[in-house]
């Protein structure tokens, strides 16, 4: 790995807003072909790019003062991601036949395989990956490392990043985790916890003895779902008021409990979630084959497919996927923004701002993140009170 210095920017244009004290700038990156682009919320930016030349990426991390370092090359890169609480900068790389974890650019650990189907991209906090070395599984963030264990299932993080969820096989047993630590209980079947989103609670489905409950923080509720094993997350409102969850009947058909309303019956309740001023509870719904968008009175669709649903702060804006005839589509506001390849990973909204920010894959397969300004997708990130994004030729950081 070479790491590139740089006291003057080469090539870097940096201009200053004259008298703006949120120090807004832009960044000359013409010729340039950027994947991805994070902000930390105050004066640090990150942007990646690809080489045409070899297919080989770069990290670059600078500031409004014009400090500059490079990172790479590398073969293989995750979408960079700002650490919550430090502003360290995370990836992960692969150079020759490792995958490898940076922290600010310098290595710390390096892995025979990893899961990218368990990445945890959605949480823009904090990145867990499932990695394998010598036979053993581990789960990390290029700072932390658990385990070994003999597997681990799907990653549940709080949307602080502070708490986690995860399950574990070790000699053949399969046990629940929550903030790495093996909970008490042994249920014959259980799927990951969910967190409210203070962190304060957790729930997940338990099967004891072919009855289905929801522990809530321990707690044991006993519900009507007869499922055979097909399972959704229980979500928590953002004021822990509310749960919500879909339960299926002995028929087959599914029905979505909110609180102490039920729902339905349809043929499939996936995905939900609630608005985050937990007023409205928005879900996608399957009837007579297709799917729908349902956010309190209103209905949309009809859809082949949905995935994930977002709303804004004021609960007013919602963003989703739609699957249609092999491509994706994302939707805000009811309306088809964009389209891309299948495989978007999250959708979210910045809290202060309400600028919507997800990960898709564009026309040459890239895995990118993007802003929705004006209607308007680019290539960038939101955080805080600052968005950076990428346009004609320049990388703009702006306050919101």
């Amino acid at each position: 790995m070479k790491k590139i210095i740089l006291s003057c920017l080469v090539g870097l244009c940096l201009v200053l807003s004259i008298g703006c004290k949120e120090k807004s700038f832009s960044i000359d990156v013409s010729g340039k072909n950027i994947t991805n682009i994070v902000t930390d919320g105050y004066d640090r930016l990150c942007y990646e790019y690809k080489d045409p030349s070899n297919g080989a990426y770069y990290i670059v991390i600078c500031d409004s003062k014009g400090n500059k370092d490079e990172y790479g090359p590398y073969t293989l890169n995750s979408p960079p991601v700002f650490f919550y609480d430090d502003n360290t900068l995370a990836y992960i790389a692969k150079s020759k036949d490792e995958f490898e974890f940076y922290l600010n650019g310098k290595k710390t650990d390096s892995y025979d395989n990893l899961n990218i189907e368990l990445a945890l991209f959605y949480n823009r906090n904090m990145m867990f990956f499932v990695v394998e070395k010598a036979g053993k599984f581990y789960i990390t963030n290029g700072r932390d490392k658990f385990g070994p264990y003999d597997n681990i299932g799907e990653i549940k993080l709080s949307l602080d990043g502070k708490r986690i969820s995860y399950p574990i096989q070790t000699n053949g047993e399969w046990r629940l985790t929550i903030d790495n630590k093996v909970i008490d209980m042994k249920p014959d079947f259980f799927n990951v916890a969910n967190f409210s989103p203070d962190g304060s609670v957790f729930a997940f489905w338990a099967l004891y003895d072919n009855e289905w409950f929801i522990i809530k923080n321990n707690e044991k509720i006993k519900t009507e779902n007869k499922t055979k094993g097909e399972l959704y997350s229980i979500i928590i409102s953002p004021d822990n008021k509310t749960m919500a969850y879909s339960i299926q009947d002995s028929n087959g058909l599914w029905y979505l409990i909110n609180g102490d309303k039920k729902m339905g019956p349809y043929e499939r309740c996936f995905p939900y979630t609630f608005t985050q001023d937990s007023k409205n509870l928005i879900y996608s719904a399957k009837i007579d084959g297709k799917y729908y968008v349902f956010n309190g009175d209103k209905k949309n669709g009809p859809y082949e497919n949905i995935s994930y649903l977002a709303s804004s702060a004021d609960g007013k804006k919602i963003a989703y996927f739609v699957l249609e005839n092999g491509k994706l589509y994302l939707f805000y506001d009811n309306k088809k923004i964009a389209e891309y390849f299948p495989g978007g990973y999250k959708i979210h909204f910045s809290n202060k701002n309400n600028i919507l920010s997800y990960n898709a894959i564009r026309d040459d397969e890239e895995l990118c993140n993007y802003v929705l300004i004006d209607g308007i997708p680019y290539i960038g990130d939101a955080c805080k009170d600052k968005v950076a994004y990428l346009k004609d030729g320049k990388i703009i950081v702006e306050v919101k």
